[in-house]
This record gives C-alpha cells, sequence and structure tokens, in this order.
C-alpha cells in the first residue's frame, strides 16, 4: 500500500502520481494506492473519474495516523513543497519514502537510503520509483523505513529545528546591521 497525504490538487503532482501507479498496478489488484486530502472542486470530477479500483481516495480527516499505520510506502510528488510535514510523519512512523526531488523532500529523503527520489513532472520517473518499492524485499523495506525514522529523530527533533531558527535570526539580526 502506497500512500499519498495532502491536498489532491495539480501542484502536488496528483495527476502524475495516478497515472505512474495505474502504469504498475493494472495487472496486480493487491497494489493498494490510497490518497488522503481534500480536492478543489474545479479539479474534483477529472480526479474521481481517473480513479480505479486499485487507487481509494478518503477526504482530509485529523484522524490521519490510521492510513500511515496500514502503509507500506509514503509518496509525496509535489512540484515543490516546503519542509513536508507529511513526509516527516510518515518517517516518524518508520515508513519508506519516495520523493519528487524538488527542496524540502530532498532534505528528507537520501536515495537508496530511506527511500527514492524522482524527477517532479515525470510521470515515468515515478513509476520507476514505485516499481523499486515493490521489487525490494521486506527486510529491505522495513530498514529504509527504520532509517527514515532515525533520521528524523537525530535532525529533527524541536530542539534541532529551535537551534536552526536560532542561527538563523541571530545570523538575519547581524545582517541587519551592516
Amino acid at each position: 500500500k502506497f500512500l499519498y497525504v495532502g491536498r489532491i490538487i495539480k501542484e502536488k503532482g496528483a495527476i502524475e502520481l495516478i497515472n505512474a501507479f495505474k502504469k504498475i498496478s493494472f495487472k496486480d489488484k493487491k497494489i493498494k494506492l490510497i490518497l488522503v486530502g481534500s480536492i478543489r472542486e474545479n479539479f474534483k470530477k477529472n480526479f474521481l473519474e481517473n480513479l480505479n479500483s486499485n487507487i481509494k481516495h478518503y477526504n482530509f480527516t485529523n484522524k490521519i495516523f490510521k492510513y500511515y499505520k496500514n502503509a507500506d510506502c509514503f509518496v509525496m510528488p509535489s512540484y515543490r513543497e516546503g519542509l513536508s510535514r507529511a513526509i516527516l510523519e510518515a518517517s516518524c512512523l518508520k515508513l519508506p519514502i519516495l520523493a519528487s526531488n524538488v527542496p524540502g523532500c530532498k532534505e528528507l529523503v537520501k536515495n537508496n537510503f530511506n527511500g527514492y527520489l524522482f524527477n517532479v513532472y515525470q510521470q515515468q520517473s515515478i513509476c520507476n520509483a514505485l516499481k523499486k518499492i515493490l521489487f525490494l524485499k521486506n527486510k529491505k523495506l522495513l530498514a529504509m523505513g527504520e532509517r527514515s525514522r532515525l533520521m528524523i529523530k537525530k535532525s529533527y527533533t524541536e530542539k534541532e529545528v529551535i537551534n536552526i531558527y536560532l542561527k538563523n535570526i541571530h545570523r538575519l539580526n547581524n545582517e541587519k546591521k551592516i
């Protein structure tokens, strides 16, 4: 089960993800893509027409952790991203991560370590990353998920993030004095 959590809009790579997933899942009904998030009205009709029996959509909920818990891998195909809260949450819950190679994602995913990066806008690149996960042995998949959690625990604790902010504030204050 692949999981995406976020707004379901073009800029988040939803179309490319759905089309890539359809390519790899058309023969295997056991492979699932779970999409959790709100859909813009102008995108809704086209989006819902593109779903098939392997793809399920659920509206945004505050009880998101049940979806993370049942997933095997998290996918973030966004065109651009801040530091992705969804990737941080998925990593904390020991999921391997597939993400577009853009700032905000590539800082949280080390290729072949805790997941795979793919090229933004490119359906085939997403498809290749999905296939890599499918062909991993369960032991390697679990190890990637464990490394996701360790990366976040080491570099993105509340204390570490506050220290980063404080260093940047200090740097900005010094620059303003010049």
